[in-house]
């Protein structure tokens, strides 16, 4: 019966996978599709072999009987997505110890500096930032003459829609309760390659190139740093250790890696939704293109990189829901998560083992 039970359950988790097409709809119908059709078929699998390892390889169920064979099987299947998880835990905790030796300095303002700052430069500094606030105020009003006043009951709306993204997946996003200053500090990659990401997982480093600081101005290297921010305030590294074990224990469902894909875009267009309410979305958008083109792939399960590798027409993705006048997410509801109940189903079974 074990083993009708394990069938039965491969079958309806494939079929799942097979369902999923190409993503459509705004980004809140994206998210719900994307971890819908990501997590419920493993977690049918995982509850089905809670199921049998709970009835044990004994005794029978609906009048037929169980054996070894099925009971092994499902413990096996434990076991090896059990190592899966301690290998990404294990990988992580090295790099957050390797990151934890590279010099660290502070940001501000889209500056940096190791140690005591000289007056000179920190004057050099400070005129630097008021020019860039200057050019911003300019195009902000010529962007404000273009547009035509706006109501503010739509404006008031927006934002609250906007807001009831914080809350829409109340335990992926783990939002904290205040943003804070995160990125005061960060690790120095000392290298010419422009990166910049979160490395860890619930605390996790920001790590900066040497390449970065050199080639960003201060305006842009304060919209990159916002968007890392954000990182930081939904927890992206810690949630995304998660699914990306769920990843590797059903890599070999259909679709695994394009809703991987999937997901990670959308990760990025949520932080970037949440640094262009603090920043300038052009500079946003300007500093994308230009560390994109030379970015660095990470370990996507530990590492939130602003220029996390994605194609071309998911790079247009980004940029045109930065520049674009989108409605982002729908406000929060709790039956959004309803289907998970549908993932518990297997321990239904359990009573009717004698």
């Amino acid at each position: 019966m074990h083993l009708l039970m394990i069938l039965a359950a491969l079958g309806l988790v494939w079929l799942l996978r097979l369902a999923w097409k190409e993503p459509t709809g705004n980004w809140s119908q994206r998210w719900q599709r994307a971890l819908f059709f990501f997590l419920l078929p493993p977690l049918l699998l995982m509850m089905t072999a809670i199921a049998v390892l709970c009835m044990g390889p004994q005794g029978a169920m609906m009048g037929l009987r169980t054996g070894w064979l099925s009971y092994w099987l499902v413990f096996a299947g434990v076991v090896i997505s059990l190592c899966y998880c301690l290998k990404l835990a294990v990988e992580g905790w090295q790099s957050v110890q390797q990151v934890r030796h590279y010099p660290q300095i502070r940001l501000g303002n889209g500056e940096w500096g190791i140690g005591n700052v000289s007056e000179g430069r920190r004057q050099e500094a400070e005129g630097r930032r008021q020019e860039a606030e200057g050019r911003r105020q300019k195009a902000e009003g010529r962007r404000q003459k273009a547009e035509p006043t706006p109501n503010p009951s739509l404006e008031g709306n927006r934002r609250q829609e906007r807001r009831g993204f914080d809350l829409f997946l109340p335990f992926i996003t783990g939002a904290a309760t205040s943003a804070g200053n995160s990125c005061s500090t960060a690790r120095l990659l000392e290298n010419s390659t422009l990166f910049i990401a979160q490395i860890g997982f619930w605390q996790p480093e920001l790590v900066v190139s040497q390449g970065l600081l050199n080639k960003l101005q201060p305006e842009h290297l304060e919209a990159v740093l916002t968007h890392e921010e954000a990182h930081n305030y939904y927890r992206d590294t810690f949630w995304f250790f998660w699914l990306g074990w769920v990843r590797y224990f059903s890599a070999w469902l259909p679709n695994t890696e394009s809703l991987w894909q999937e997901l990670l875009l959308l990760r990025e267009i949520r932080a970037d939704g949440w640094a262009a309410q603090r920043v300038d979305p052009l500079l946003l958008a300007e500093s994308l293109l230009m560390v994109v083109s030379a970015s660095v792939i990470g370990a996507e399960n530990f590492c939130a990189a602003f220029s996390c590798a994605v194609p071309r027409n998911r790079l247009q993705e980004r940029v045109d829901a930065l520049l674009g006048e989108v409605q982002y997410f729908a406000p929060a509801n709790i039956w959004t998560w309803s289907w998970v109940i549908l993932a518990l189903l297997p321990l239904v079974a359990v009573p009717f083992h004698g």
